[in-house]
């Protein structure tokens, strides 16, 4: 059993459970051969929280089909008593065969001794390492939460927006976060680790709002923010200001998620139905998209908007639907065909809007946390995004968006045996979902496991073999080894074994492009660098409709960035590189500095090379956690 990677291994086969199936397993285990009462059970595994008889039927059944499959243990129900669990024992021969065993020389019953010794000391190892991570996971380290008081805030005149109200919907949100403890304001800010404070001017139709956050026993100023609704109209500014005072409060609370969530009225069935069906038509979409079948795509996102839809008639603050309504505006992150710049800024703004409701509807919603993470990361605040992800995870571990998030982020910094642990349960929590399912090769080829991150993609291409996405990435992983051979025995096992000679045009013309790179690699780059420059030339259009390659432009130009070097065009590489920095992408990260699978010497020795990653202090800051000349939190 390896806890912490929510893993279960017998010799080369591995179970990956999820980490409530985990919980069950270790406490079971703990206590083999001795009934654990049902009580006991919720209590030490669901925090003592009301459960269903479903949801611990499912979490037993999972765990005696883990039994079955690697045939060491059995889950049995004591009725009316509880569970326990039993070591199963190697068979023995019928008994009418046995006979008696030759005495045992003295070395080998020494021997023997001592192997029993050592088994002996791995099964202590084994219950030890399990009871630590058992106390460390039912008992956080960082058991102490913070203490905030909301000041006075003051109206600059008597048009200014009331500040009672204002007061009151800061209330309304920072009272659900965990580890955060709402405590009146005393003299000289005696009894809290922080004070809000802050003022509004204005008018109450167009409100400027400044808010300050204050550490009470440094007395200085962490934080402060302005909101006005000069700018935009949606979200309005006490909206954002709320939303900004949660978003850092959660970064600074980070993992503290000590004490009970927030009570409150479950969601109704309903809206609880729409918001899963509307995730379910959301992950079609995703594989859709990755297919290039954009009718289908169009089509499956207006079902998550019309389930979404829904639930808010029912429910209007539900954070899980206003996040599917995020969904919905925000991806793609590019102009999608036919819309001009001002309908996508329009879209990326109702994506905003619908995003800031859920923060201050659901401060703690693990899908907001990892909205608000990726958001950070994507901003080049690496300590900021790392808490939201963090907290994220602490308070769901099943979280998928909180899971994925979080491996992208290791990855990143280039921690990615770490990062591989996140991926893995992250794709165990959406079996279905290949585009989650990606997280794991990738993180793979990040670790430097090339050889099992290509057993995988080929196994994913196998599963959906229109998938053009993941074609792509394991073609990038064979190109950055320069070597033709394996591009070669790809695009035929593709074209030939999967197709039949007869692929779509998105898979056909992403394999003549994969017959060019190699041909490319064999001394005959000619062709290959005729569709790298007409690329670079649309990419260089400012009326940009994207195809839907990539997520961005600059994703784009970092992906033809690792074309051009890899196939002896560091010029062009450069310049593709310098501009997809430019515009914040870092898009494969095994092909950053101190990478995996780094960019060749012609290129990395070059000073203009070099010199796109001192571009900002936040690159440098980056390429020294990836060098491992920084950590987090230090």
């Amino acid at each position: 059993m390896k806890p912490a990677a929510c893993e279960v291994t017998r010799e080369t086969k591995v179970w990956v459970i999820e980490p409530q199936v985990m919980r069950v397993l270790a406490l079971l285990g703990l206590h083999h051969g001795q009934v654990v009462s049902r009580d006991d059970l919720v209590k030490a595994c669901w925090d003592g929280r009301a459960v269903s008889e479903d949801a611990i039927n499912r979490v037993l059944s999972r765990l005696r089909q883990l039994g079955r499959d690697s045939g060491d243990f059995h889950i049995r129900t004591v009725r009316k008593v509880g569970y326990r669990l039993e070591i199963l024992e190697p068979e023995t021969a019928p008994e009418e065969t046995i006979t008696a065993a030759p005495p045992t020389p003295a070395g080998h019953r020494s021997s023997i001794n001592k192997l029993w010794l050592l088994g002996a000391g791995a099964a202590a190892a084994l219950v030890l390492a399990i009871m630590l991570w058992w106390s460390t996971t039912q008992r956080p380290l960082v058991q102490k939460g913070f203490s905030l008081a909301i000041a006075d805030i003051r109206a600059d005149g008597p048009a200014a927006l009331p500040p009672e109200r204002l007061r009151s919907q800061l209330t309304h949100t920072l009272s659900q976060m965990r580890g955060l403890k709402l405590v009146a304001k005393t003299k000289g800010s005696e009894g809290a680790d922080y004070i809000l404070s802050g003022y509004v001017s204005g008018t109450q139709a167009s409100p400027n709002i400044e808010l300050t956050l204050s550490e009470t026993r440094s007395h200085t100023q962490i934080w402060s923010a302005r909101f006005d609704q000069a700018l935009m109209s949606e979200p309005t500014a006490p909206e954002r200001a709320v939303a900004a005072t949660a978003r850092y409060m959660a970064v600074v609370l980070g993992q503290r998620v000590v004490g009970p969530r927030s009570t409150g009225d479950p969601p109704p069935v309903e809206v609880a139905t729409q918001i899963n069906e509307g995730k379910r038509a959301l992950s079609q979409a995703h594989d859709a998209r990755h297919n290039r079948n954009w009718p289908r795509f169009d089509q499956l996102m207006a079902e998550v908007d019309s389930h979404a839809t829904r639930a808010l008639a029912i429910e209007p603050q539900s954070a899980g639907a206003l996040m599917l309504k995020y969904e919905v505006d925000a991806l793609p992150l590019y102009p999608r065909p036919g819309e001009n710049r001002s309908e996508f800024a329009e879209r990326q703004q109702r994506a905003l809007s619908f995003v800031t409701r859920a923060v201050t509807s659901d401060p703690d919603n693990p899908e907001v946390l990892a909205a608000a993470g990726r958001d950070m990361m994507e901003r080049q605040r690496w300590d900021d995004s790392e808490r939201l992800l963090i907290r994220s995870v602490a308070i769901d571990p099943n979280s998928r968006d909180g899971n994925l998030w979080y491996t992208y982020y290791l990855g990143l910094m280039n921690r990615c045996g770490e990062g591989l642990k996140f991926a893995r349960l992250s794709a165990a929590l959406a079996p279905d979902d290949v585009w989650r399912q990606l997280a794991v090769p990738r993180l793979m080829h990040c670790a430097g496991r090339k050889t099992d991150a290509a057993k995988i993609y080929a196994r994913l291409i196998d599963h959906d073999r229109g998938n053009v996405f993941v074609l792509r990435e394991y073609y990038l992983m064979l190109l950055a080894q320069e070597d033709a051979r394996p591009l070669r025995q790809l695009t035929r096992h593709v074209r030939h074994d999967l197709w039949h000679n007869k692929p779509p045009e998105a898979v056909a013309g992403f394999l003549r492009r994969m017959d060019y790179a190699a041909d490319a690699l064999e001394g005959r780059p000619s062709e290959f660098h005729k569709i790298l420059d007409g690329e670079r030339a649309f990419l260089d259009n400012p009326k940009l409709a994207s195809d839907g390659f990539g997520k961005s432009v600059g994703d784009r130009l970092f992906v033809l960035g690792v074309e051009y070097g890899h196939t002896g065009q560091p010029d062009k590489a450069i310049i593709c590189l310098d501009r997809a920095v430019e515009q914040s992408s870092l898009y494969l990260p095994w092909a950053l500095p101190y990478g995996a699978s780094p960019m060749p010497q012609s290129l990395t020795l070059r000073a203009e090379y070099q010199a796109i990653w001192r571009r900002s202090p936040q690159i440098v800051e980056l390429i020294r956690y990836r060098k491992g000349e920084r950590h987090w939190g230090r």
